[in-house]
């Protein structure tokens, strides 16, 4: 979660918080990937957070701050 806050803030790291256990749901079946492209992740938090009716400004600014956060590390 610290990576999200420093990526988009406070606000984005606590809706962040708030749908945890989706974004996990979401990057799951990518683990088994040898190689993701960052987009992927992107697309795949996107999809499932609006998919949980999140909304469109949210799932994007949560899913590009786990995107960019992954690119620290990789």
């Amino acid at each position: 979660m610290e990576v999200v806050e420093k990526v988009s803030g406070k606000t984005i790291a606590k809706k962040f918080g708030t749908h945890y256990l989706l974004v996990c749901d979401a990057l799951e079946p990518l683990l088994e990937l040898s190689d993701v492209p960052y987009q992927m992740v992107y697309d795949a938090v996107y999809r499932t957070l609006i998919n949980a009716d999140v909304s469109s400004k949210v799932a994007a600014n949560i899913a590009l701050a786990i995107k960019e956060g992954i690119s620290w590390f990789v």
